[in-house]
């Protein structure tokens, strides 16, 4: 009988390891899964928090571009240039741009903090002329401090609707866009 009592401990034992084992394994695979489903509810937040950004401002500057559009009739003009970069001002630090600023046909731009350069090829630039809204890639500013940047860009209308006659475009530092994605769920 003492063989039999040594038999049945030895396999309730594996019985309950058994269980045990079983019982963590299902434990782990509850926590991956919830662990995943938390993850991508975190993703699917910063995608529509990103996409709403972007899109808000999208609809900023191609409002702006509508006012600048129905304001001035020949937005190169110098006091339509002086009076275009100071209402862009306002708007520059109110939406944590870097700088905003208006691109002639000819290519030369005109910015809020000052600068004027020929951005001729420039990917925001060619987008606008052509009539296209853009964000372009990751830019590395090196005139202006080392920074990583990227450029919104809408094209500015004639009266007409249909003729380009400029690009508004606004420079965003790539740390704004990071601190949108800076979610306390992932700690």
């Amino acid at each position: 009988t003492m063989r039999k009592r040594i038999a049945v401990l030895i396999i309730a034992l594996v019985i309950a390891i058994l269980c045990v084992v079983r019982y963590r394994f299902l434990l782990v695979e509850e926590i991956q899964e919830q662990l995943s489903a938390n993850l991508k509810d975190v993703a699917t937040q910063n995608i529509i928090t990103m996409e709403k950004t972007l899109n808000d401002n999208f609809n900023l500057l191609q409002q702006l571009a509508d006012q600048i559009e129905t304001k001035y009739e020949n937005i190169d003009s110098p006091q339509a240039k002086e009076d275009i970069i100071s209402f862009l001002k306002t708007f520059r630090d109110i939406h944590n741009f870097k700088r905003m600023g208006i691109i002639l046909p000819n290519g030369f731009e005109y910015c809020t903090d000052g600068c004027e350069r020929d951005l001729n090829g420039f990917e925001p630039y060619e987008y606008g002329i052509q009539g296209m809204s853009n964000i372009s890639s990751e830019i590395e500013e090196t005139e202006y401090g080392n920074e990583s940047v990227y450029v919104f860009s809408v094209p500015i209308y004639a009266s007409d609707g249909t003729t380009v006659v400029g690009v508004l475009c606004a420079t965003c530092p790539t740390e704004v866009l990071k601190e949108m994605l800076n979610v306390d769920s992932f700690d």
